[in-house]
């Protein structure tokens, strides 16, 4: 078979460290079989670890499974179209490339090492097997995805760029295109920059060799056919339908600790290619993307009513929740910024408030909270929390979500009614006429301030009031005096036994907060509360037979 330079792979990171705890076993490499099966085939074998085939387990950063590209979908177009050049100047159109450039399938996967260091494992297939061929797959920070205008960015109108830390692995296949060479690039100088070789990886075959299991980059092609998962509708140039032709299946995986350290980038977006050429400025050819959000955290939250205070006047709720790392890598420095949907209020801390603690490893959990006052009876809130890849870096990795916020009133108002100072005979002119004097309480005996409160008498008289406004618990006195028109009931036969009839009413009370007071029942229409008496023209026991 000719000589086949196959697999250059780019992958385009943001920092993160993948701490999640997988057992301690066999071997700390990138192709440890119990990790995953880089194997030259897609099939779940006797090993404990996943692969192709596999159902991976919940939470797994994973691109669509798989991505596919049917011909004539998406090729790239025009000289800029380079891995050495900014994702700005790459362009694309619907067309059709050489059969062994083109992509049919391609997936990527991150998995936690027995280390706790991140692996990423990618594979791709292609149409035709005859010839050199060039595949590469990239990971992105930004959101890398084709355009209606050509272009790549994350939404129309909006260009991707390149980011420092995006990382390319270019992978030779020799000695009869089965036995790989692999180089890493890292890129530096942001949209002016370009790859920069990075050293110090141990390379090689997947699981071939002195150094198999142990391998910080490794890729391997299938060296006889091979079954093609049934999901994966693969159907080869020349041969069975669901079958890879030798070298027409490619798989390999990268420790990105061994590049990193401790500062791992975080992927956003997956893009497999192939190239003209083994060059790292080929042009490029056909691809494939997808979504691959390696690093991923979840916030929840709870809005939990207080009470009522400060004299009855506002609201306080109290915001809680969490935020949970169910990415790949460790995020640093969490962080959280709560907005009222449909109310204003004092936020206590402000925005943003913290996480504790503030580094999350994967699968850890923090914890915020913050209170907030406010005169809104409901309204709907939304956490945005958001986090950094690296220590001090820029907090790309987010979630939102929204909470109902239910607050509870209770609105009340009562007025007490007795005669006093009571009745007595005046001289007004040549008249002797009845004075009744009447006095009592107005009490708030709900737990919102009140104000505005008016009083009304019957019959019509001018009503001294001690306050208008009533903090919760509170009350105030009122008075009125008045020279009734007519006795009211009594006929004398109980001597000296006439009374006079009145009644106080609350005809206006503004709550400070939620809604109107109703109207009382037994009181007039629209009056909030109300209180009678009967007066008699002189005291128990004062008037004799």
């Amino acid at each position: 078979m000719k000589k086949l330079n196959i697999l250059i792979l780019t992958m385009i990171a943001l920092g993160f460290v993948l701490t999640f705890g997988a057992p301690r076993s066999w071997a700390q490499g990138v192709d440890n079989p119990t990790v995953f099966e880089l194997d030259g085939n897609t099939q779940d074998n006797a090993a404990a670890g996943l692969d192709w085939e596999s159902v991976f387990p919940p939470n797994i950063p994973l691109t669509a499974n798989p991505i596919q590209d049917p011909a004539p979908l998406t090729v790239f177009t025009t000289g800029g179209s380079k891995d050495t050049n900014n994702v700005s100047q790459w362009r694309h159109k619907s067309g059709s490339v050489p059969d062994k450039d083109n992509i049919l399938q391609a997936m990527a996967a991150a998995l936690p090492l027995p280390n706790g260091d991140t692996a990423v494992y990618f594979t791709a297939s292609r149409f035709d097997n005859s010839g050199d061929a060039q595949i590469g797959l990239w990971f992105f920070q930004q959101s890398v995805a084709p355009q209606a205008n050509g272009t790549f960015g994350p939404a129309p109108g909006q260009v991707a760029n390149h980011v420092d830390g995006d990382l390319l692995l270019l992978v030779n296949f020799e000695g009869g295109g089965l036995v790989p060479t692999i180089q890493a690039y890292k890129w530096q100088g942001g949209v002016n920059g370009g790859p920069v070789l990075a050293g110090n990886i141990l390379t090689g075959e997947c699981g071939v060799g002195p150094n198999a299991g142990n391998l910080g980059a490794c890729a391997i092609t299938n060296a006889a056919a091979s079954n093609a998962p049934v999901s994966w509708g693969f159907v080869p140039k020349s041969g069975t339908p669901g079958v890879f032709p030798p070298q027409s299946f490619f798989e390999g995986g990268v420790n990105l600790n061994t590049i990193f350290g401790g500062n791992v980038p975080c992927f956003s977006s997956f893009l497999a290619e192939t190239r003209s050429s083994s060059s790292i400025t080929a042009q490029l050819k056909d691809f494939a993307e997808g979504e691959f959000a390696l690093c991923r955290i979840d916030v929840t939250k709870n809005c939990n009513f207080v009470g009522v205070v400060n004299n009855g006047t506002q609201l306080q709720y109290t915001f809680s929740g969490t935020v949970t790392n169910n990415g790949a890598g460790t995020v640093y420095d969490a962080e959280v910024v709560d907005t009222p949907g449909n109310a204003t209020g004092t936020q206590t801390p402000p925005n943003p408030i913290p996480v504790v603690p503030s580094t999350l490893a994967p699968g850890a959990s923090g914890t915020w909270q913050a209170t907030f006052v406010t005169t809104a009876l409901s309204f709907t809130d939304e956490a945005l929390a958001r986090a950094a890849s690296a220590p001090g870096g820029a907090k790309t990795v987010t979630d939102t979500t929204t909470a109902p916020c239910q607050g509870q009133v209770n609105s009340s108002i009562i007025i007490t009614k007795e005669c006093d100072p009571g009745t007595s005979l005046v001289d007004i002119g040549n008249n002797v006429v009845v004075q009744v004097g009447v006095s009592g309480q107005v009490t708030n005996n709900g737990n919102t301030q009140l104000t505005g409160i008016t009083l009304a008498h019957d019959p019509a008289a001018t009503v001294t009031l001690g306050s208008s406004t009533l903090n919760p618990g509170a009350s105030t006195t009122w008075s009125v005096t008045y020279q009734p028109a007519a006795i009211s009931s009594g006929d004398g036969t109980v001597p000296g036994r006439y009374f006079f009839d009145d009644t106080i009413r609350v005809t206006a009370a503004t709550p400070a907060v939620g809604p109107p007071l109703s109207p009382a029942a037994g009181c007039s229409p629209a009056a909030l509360a109300c209180a009678g008496a009967s007066c008699a023209i002189c005291p128990s026991g004062s008037c004799l037979p």
